[in-house]
C-alpha cells in the first residue's frame, strides 16, 4: 500500500514532465513559421535540389534546341525539294525550246536543201540538153572531112572554130551543174545533221519531263508527310517552352517566314545574274548568227555571179560567129581587112600607094631635097610598121638611101595574099 507520500510525488513527477515537454512544443512551435518568415533567415536548399533543377533546365533547353532542329531540317528538306522541282522544270522547259529550235533549224535546212536540188536538176537538165543537141548535129570528124573534102580550108577552119565554141559552152555548163551539185550536197549533209540534233533534243525534253513528274511527285508527298511532323514538333516546342501551342505556331511561322523572305531575295539575285548572262549569250549568238548569215549571203551572191558569168559566157559562146574566134578575113571581101585592126600604125600602110607617085619627088631634089626625104623613109617599115616607129629620128643621118625607093615596089602586091 502506498503512502500519501508517495502518491504525491508520482503524481508532482508526472506533472512536471507534462509541462517539459508542452515548453518544448511550443518552443519548436516558435521557431518554425517565424524562422521561415524571417527575411535574414532564407531557407537554403539542398545540393541535391540545386543539381536536379539544374538538369531539368538543360533538358529542357536541349528539348527546344532539337525541337528547332528537327523543324529547320523539315523545313530545308522542303525547300529543297521545291528547289529541285522548280529545277526540273525550268530543265524541261529548256528542253523543249532546244527541240522547238533544232526543228526550226530542220525546216531551214531543208528547204535549202530543196531549193539547192531544184537548182543542180535545173542545171543538169540544161547540161544534158546541150550535150543532146550538139551529139545530134553531127560528130566532130565528120564536119572536119566534110571540110576537107567540099569546101576547103576556109570551111575547116570555121569548123574547128565551132567545136572550140562548143567546148567552152559545154565546160561553162558543166561547172554549173557542178557547183549547183556540190551546194546541195552541202545542204543534204546540213539537214541530215539538223535532223539528228532535233531528234537528240526530242529525245532530252523527253527525259526532262519524266524528271520534273518526279521531282514534283516527291515534293507532295512530302509536304503531306512534313506537315503532320511540324505539328507535333510544334506541339513539343510549346511544351518544352511552356507556352502555348498556337503562339509557338505562330512564332515559328514568323521566323519561317523572315527565313523564306532571305532566300526569296537571294534566288531573285541569283536569277536576274542567270537572265543577264542568258540575255549576254543571246545577244553573242543573234551576233554569230547574222555574220554566219551575212557570210552566206555573200558566198550565195558570188556563186550567183559565177553562174550569170558562165551563162553569159556560154550564150555568147554559142551566139559567136565561128570566124570571130579562129578564122581570119574570108578571101573575097579583103577591104574589110584594115577595119578589125584600128591601131594607129594601119595608116601608114594606106599611104603606100604613095610610091606610085614617088617620080613627082624627083625634081623636088632640086628646091629642098632634106625636108622631103624625112617623111619619104616611112615606105621602108612597111614590112614591120609596129617596130620602126622608133628609127624616125633617124632619116637625117640617112640622106642616101634615097635610091631605095625604086627597088620598093615588090611591096606593093602584098595586100592579095
Amino acid at each position: 500500500m502506498l503512502s500519501p507520500r508517495g502518491t504525491r510525488g508520482t503524481t508532482y513527477g508526472r506533472i512536471k514532465k507534462f509541462t517539459a515537454l508542452s515548453g518544448a512544443t511550443l518552443v519548436t512551435l516558435a521557431w518554425g513559421p517565424s524562422a521561415l518568415a524571417e527575411p535574414d533567415r532564407p531557407l537554403i536548399p539542398s545540393q541535391s535540389q540545386v543539381d536536379a533543377a539544374q538538369e531539368r533546365a538543360a533538358s529542357a533547353e536541349r528539348s527546344v534546341y532539337d525541337i528547332q532542329a528537327d523543324l529547320a531540317a523539315a523545313n530545308q528538306q522542303l525547300e529543297d525539294l521545291a528547289v529541285a522541282a522548280a529545277q526540273a522544270a525550268e530543265a524541261y522547259n529548256g528542253a523543249l525550246l532546244r527541240w522547238e529550235q533544232a526543228r526550226r533549224a530542220v525546216r531551214v535546212a531543208t528547204d535549202r536543201a530543196d531549193r539547192a536540188a531544184d537548182q543542180a536538176a535545173a542545171a543538169r537538165n540544161v547540161l544534158a540538153g546541150f550535150i543532146v543537141s550538139e551529139s545530134s548535129s553531127g560528130s566532130t570528124l565528120m564536119s572536119f572531112s566534110s571540110a576537107l573534102t567540099a569546101q576547103g580550108q576556109h570551111h575547116l577552119l570555121s569548123a574547128m572554130s565551132q567545136t572550140a565554141t562548143s567546148s567552152r559552152a559545154l565546160d561553162a555548163h558543166y561547172q554549173t551543174w557542178r557547183a549547183a551539185q556540190e551546194l546541195a550536197d552541202v545542204y543534204h549533209a546540213a539537214t541530215e545533221a539538223a535532223l539528228k540534233e532535233s531528234a537528240a533534243a526530242k529525245l532530252a525534253a523527253t527525259d526532262a519531263r519524266t524528271a520534273a513528274e518526279r521531282a514534283f511527285s516527291a515534293q507532295a508527298q512530302a509536304v503531306a508527310t512534313l506537315d503532320g511532323q511540324r505539328s507535333t514538333l510544334l506541339a513539343e516546342l510549346a511544351a518544352a517552352q511552356d507556352i502555348s501551342v498556337a503562339l509557338a505556331t505562330q512564332r515559328q511561322a514568323g521566323l519561317e517566314q523572315q527565313q523564306a523572305a532571305l532566300l526569296a531575295e537571294q534566288r531573285h539575285l541569283e536569277q536576274e545574274r542567270l537572265l543577264a548572262q542568258e540575255r549576254r549569250q543571246q545577244r553573242e549568238q543573234q551576233r554569230l548568227e547574222e555574220a554566219a548569215s551575212a557570210e552566206e549571203e555573200r558566198h550565195a551572191e558570188a556563186r550567183r555571179e559565177r553562174e550569170q558569168e558562165a551563162r553569159t559566157n556560154a550564150e555568147t559562146a554559142e551566139s559567136d560567129p565561128p570566124s570571130a574566134s579562129v578564122l581570119g578575113p574570108p578571101p573575097g571581101p579583103t577591104p574589110p581587112h584594115p577595119e578589125p585592126a584600128p591601131e594607129p600604125p594601119p595608116p601608114t600602110p594606106q599611104p603606100s600607094p604613095a610610091p606610085a607617085p614617088e617620080p613627082a619627088p624627083a625634081p623636088e631634089p632640086a628646091p629642098a631635097p632634106e625636108p622631103a626625104p624625112a617623111p619619104e623613109p616611112a615606105p621602108a617599115p612597111e614590112p614591120a610598121p609596129a617596130p620602126e616607129p622608133p628609127p624616125a629620128p633617124e632619116p637625117p643621118p640617112a640622106p642616101a638611101p634615097e635610091p631605095a625607093p625604086a627597088p620598093e615596089p615588090p611591096p606593093a602586091p602584098e595586100p592579095p595574099p
